[in-house]
């Protein structure tokens, strides 16, 4: 029990550190919306995309990425959802957040970008979305096959206990967890979403964190390639593309989008 506080302590240390430093520079947001669930009447293109953040964190950190897709003629949408809730409210929270959406709006074409457990929820809502136009799905860094390093959270005892030690332990890490109910529940999703997977390289990057005055060289290793990767969802991907990014480096280092990312959404025309 000691040792697996001891490892989760860290890897919550190691994500707080994933988002120091001085990462926004002079970003004036260009108009862009930040908004807690999707505002139907704040949303009249016919070209959008919705950017959902990982559990760690709320949207801001994926500006950067709202930015170059805004150069690419999206309007960019920032979901925002509570983490502190287990993944099947969150997933019937987005699923009919984004089934209003597509009916309100009727979109042409509808691109959904979920980085880390975002893209895991985005996952399990398309396998249910009811209204059928154009939708271009990427995940970012999405552990599908779950984290081992969060598999005792599973035990309700274990979960509870470590909660008292952790102040800020998330309830869906509990269905981050490798062999998660939730994880292993994947099914087909329809015909007309493509799902473009994008893999963050396990040895990350080496970049400087500042915290306290302190300069700190830090490997942004998160989630390992093997828990990228599910059988459950593989045979309905589009293609899998693996980049070597560190989990948040790949959409925000230092207020920027990796250059290996925006590469790649040039190849995929995005």
């Amino acid at each position: 029990m000691f040792k697996f506080i001891c490892s989760l302590l860290l890897f919550l240390l190691s994500v707080s550190l994933g988002f120091a430093g001085d990462f926004w520079g002079d970003f004036d947001g260009r108009g862009l919306q930040k908004i807690s669930i999707i505002d139907l009447e704040k949303v009249s293109e016919k070209k959008f995309a919705i950017l959902i953040h990982g559990a760690t964190s709320e949207s801001d950190y994926l500006l950067p990425l709202g930015m170059i897709l805004r150069d690419r003629g999206y309007e960019p949408i920032y979901y925002r959802y509570n983490p502190d809730e287990r993944a099947n409210d969150l997933n019937l929270s987005l699923r009919l957040n984004l089934n209003a959406l597509i009916w309100k709006i009727n979109p042409d074409e509808i691109l959904v970008i979920g980085h880390s457990l975002g893209g895991i929820l985005v996952r399990k809502t398309l396998e249910e979305i009811t209204l059928t136009p154009k939708i271009t799905f990427i995940s970012i860094g999405s552990p599908f096959k779950g984290m081992r390093s969060l598999s005792s959270l599973k035990n309700p005892l274990v979960y509870r206990i470590t909660s008292m030690v952790i102040k800020d332990l998330k309830k869906s890490f509990i269905d981050l967890a490798e062999k998660s109910e939730f994880l292993d529940s994947y099914e087909k999703i329809p015909s007309h979403i493509k799902h473009h997977q994008i893999i963050t390289d396990e040895e990350g990057e080496i970049r400087i964190v500042h915290i306290n005055g302190k300069t700190i060289d830090k490997n942004d290793n998160l989630v390992a390639i093997e828990e990228q990767t599910s059988d459950l969802i593989g045979p309905y991907l589009q293609d899998k593309h693996q980049i070597k990014n560190g989990h948040v480096s790949v959409v925000n280092s230092e207020g920027n989008v990796s250059a290996n990312l925006a590469q790649l959404l040039d190849e995929l025309e995005l």
